[in-house]
């Protein structure tokens, strides 16, 4: 599929509720705008809709990106976490920019950065942060269980921004590849799993993961994403590794502990960490009294 930036002067012409438009980043076939509407930034996200005239497009891919797409905004519309991104004041809709379709509408602009950008820059977080980050997390996965039994399935640093309001220093954004337990499936092909694959749980390489995936799959990528905030690196895949050798390992290898890496963590939040990266899910801890004790405790 053949997809480009629009540029923001043509952007701006298809959105004239915005007095100014400015690229800000793109993510696969997805493009991000910051968006000024009477003084509030917002932002605006062009999602590209392929046109079945391009080679191996067919009218049912054209509408699986359709429903995806409604589907993330149909879950975020039902969210009150303060720790999930909000939708923001421009409603869906399909426009054409530079003889391409989008569908386009606005979430709130969070000011900050991705945990993906903090690591490179050789942060580590001490515990009380990393707790903070997995209780906020634990609201927001909660939160998404509860709207029609939805799993994030793309919990990862890129995918969390530490912001600058101390009362949701963590937010979760980009539910595109957000999964109902409780909806007809969206991919066509039953085979195909969405995600990031050095972050998938093990389970979801199973072909009939469907019928049987649940919260803890975003709970191992939650322990994942605490792993490599906590030590800057993957508890399992290295950089530029080819993904068959990382998907043997998410599926066989157990990987080393994270209180090697972090000596300085306590024990038992150190501990949840592992068990979080078990590949059944039922060995993860999912009592969230059990849960919250751990997570209150001080060093």
């Amino acid at each position: 599929m053949s997809f480009h930036v629009p540029s923001d002067e043509n952007v701006k012409e298809s959105l004239e509720i915005y007095s100014d438009i400015s690229f800000y980043k793109k993510g696969g076939f997805k493009a991000v705008y910051k968006g000024i509407k009477e003084e509030i930034i917002e932002a605006v996200k062009l999602n590209y809709i392929p046109d079945i005239s391009e080679p191996g497009i067919t009218e049912e891919i054209v509408e699986q990106y359709r429903k995806r797409i409604n589907r993330e905004i149909n879950i975020l519309s039902k969210c009150s976490s303060p720790y999930i991104v909000r939708l923001g004041g421009l409603s869906l809709k399909e426009i054409k920019i530079e003889s391409n379709n989008y569908a386009v509408y606005s979430e709130e602009f969070l000011e900050g950065e991705t945990l993906f950008d903090i690591i490179k820059q050789g942060f580590q977080p001490n515990e009380k942060e990393l707790k903070l980050l997995a209780q906020s997390m634990l609201i927001a996965i909660s939160e998404l269980w509860k709207i029609n039994q939805s799993i994030h399935r793309d919990i990862k640093t890129l995918n969390i921004k530490k912001t600058n309001n101390p009362e949701r220093q963590f937010v979760l954004f980009d539910l595109g590849i957000a999964f109902s337990r409780t909806e007809t499936p969206i991919t066509i092909n039953p085979f195909q799993v969405p995600g990031t694959r050095q972050n998938l749980a093990p389970e979801m390489f199973d072909q009939n993961f469907r019928n049987s995936i649940d919260f803890r799959s975003d709970l191992y990528t939650l322990g994942i994403t605490l792993y490599e905030y906590a030590t800057g690196k993957h508890p399992l895949a290295e950089p530029g590794e080819d993904v068959m050798i990382t998907i043997s390992k998410i599926l066989r290898e157990t990987p080393i502990s994270i209180k090697t890496l972090r000596s300085d963590l306590s024990e038992n939040f150190a501990n949840l960490i592992d068990l979080w990266l078990k590949k059944k899910p039922h060995l993860r801890p999912s009592n969230l009294g059990y849960i919250s004790k751990i997570l209150g405790e001080q060093k």
